[in-house]
């Protein structure tokens, strides 16, 4: 899969692109690798994520595009993912938000579909990157069961969502 640059230095937001990255999936964060998956770039804690939701094809021209919106150090972020295939992206999204629904304590209940970008929404045309959302999120969340078990282990064989740089999944 490819994930763009989240934009969190100002010369990110100038020159933001797509890359492949390897994406794997735990119970307490969603990681994602360089595309030989031997160095890590990135995590985001599952208890910090705050909405999982597709992209509107005319955020990026591209088709299969959805988000991952969290919240770190009080800020919000996005993580865009473009998944490929439109059976990988519902995958994905399926089971990042099983995770939030079992183990964080709040979601979201409205998000951009579409990127912020040009100093504004590309949705609602709002120019406040910290404005809330615009569209109803399209999955009810559920209170959460909070337990500490088996934090930092991946998911049972069966959650396990791997990506390898081809696009395949495996494992």
């Amino acid at each position: 899969m490819k994930k763009r640059s989240i934009q969190k230095r100002a010369i990110s937001q100038i020159v933001a692109r797509f890359q492949t990255r390897y994406f794997i999936l735990y119970k307490d964060k969603l990681v994602y690798k360089s595309k030989d998956g031997s160095e890590e770039k990135g995590s985001i804690s599952t208890m910090s994520i705050k909405l999982c939701e597709d992209v509107e094809y005319n955020g990026f021209q591209k088709h299969n595009v959805f988000q991952v919106g969290y919240l770190e150090k009080g800020k919000m972020y996005h993580l865009y993912v473009h998944a490929g295939t439109k059976e990988k992206k519902e995958k994905w999204k399926s089971e990042i938000r099983k995770l939030c629904s079992k183990y964080n304590e709040r979601m979201f209940d409205l998000y951009h579909k579409g990127p912020y970008s040009k100093k504004k929404w590309s949705c609602c045309y709002k120019e406040d990157p910290e404005e809330g959302g615009c569209t109803r999120v399209t999955y009810s969340y559920k209170a959460p069961v909070l337990t500490g078990e088996g934090l930092g282990r991946p998911v049972s064989s069966a959650a396990n969502i791997y990506s390898s740089p081809s696009g395949d999944e495996i494992g």
